[in-house]
């Protein structure tokens, strides 16, 4: 049995959005929450690759961080912007910061690059924070087998184990084999709504692609 919940309220805005027009709704979105406002890009160095995001961040004397140390420098809790940065940055703020954030904007960068982040926290368009969001679209049964593989497994082994990676495994093809499917990116996104640990879901992804 495993609880871990992820409570921050999330938000995105997407790729095809003019990077200027998407760097000033974040900011602004930023700088009207309450606590200390965090920026986290792919690489500290990103941040003179825009002049607006450059400029923004000196002007406010912002906390900016980056994977692989996401967790420096010291930050008290508040809201963060993430700007065009890759999954490996998202799934190390929930791993690192999220019991400390109460809120989390995305800017994409790439078409599709953060559906998955997306569908697993529920995430709101920032521009229409009110229109509904659709779940992960995953088979119920599929949803049924894996939450009974999760509370079996020891998520704090992160599916390295021989164990965990069996289990796991052994449903993903069971399920296949019984004629129920599953798109990878749905899988991986219903696994965080469920609470699945960041570390597993790149292997969880592994798995599930050689499975099909």
């Amino acid at each position: 049995m495993f609880e871990r919940t992820v409570s921050y309220d999330a938000y995105f805005l997407p790729a095809d959005l003019d990077p200027d027009e998407a760097l000033r709704l974040g900011f602004n979105w930023l700088l009207a929450q309450p606590g200390e406002p965090l920026v986290v890009l792919s690489r500290k160095g990103n941040v003179s690759n825009n002049s607006l995001l450059q400029q923004t961040v000196s002007r406010h004397r912002l906390k900016v961080t980056a994977p692989p140390r996401i967790y420096e420098p010291r930050w008290d809790g508040g809201s963060i912007l993430v700007v065009w940065a890759g999954e490996r940055a998202l799934l190390d703020l929930d791993e690192y910061l999220a019991t400390k954030a109460n809120s989390v904007c995305v800017i994409g960068w790439t078409e599709g690059a953060h559906d998955t982040w997306i569908a697993g926290h529920g995430a709101r368009d920032l521009r229409d924070p009110g229109t509904p969001v659709a779940a992960p679209a995953i088979d119920p049964v599929v949803a049924i087998a894996m939450k009974h593989a999760g509370r079996s497994i020891n998520h704090n082994n992160a599916l390295v184990t021989d164990d965990e990676k069996a289990l796991v495994v052994m449903t993903l093809q069971e399920l296949v084999r019984a004629g129920y499917t599953y798109d990878v990116d749905q899988l991986a996104a219903w696994a965080i709504s469920d609470g699945w640990y960041p570390a597993e879901i790149p292997r969880l992804r592994e798995y599930a692609t050689k499975v099909l």
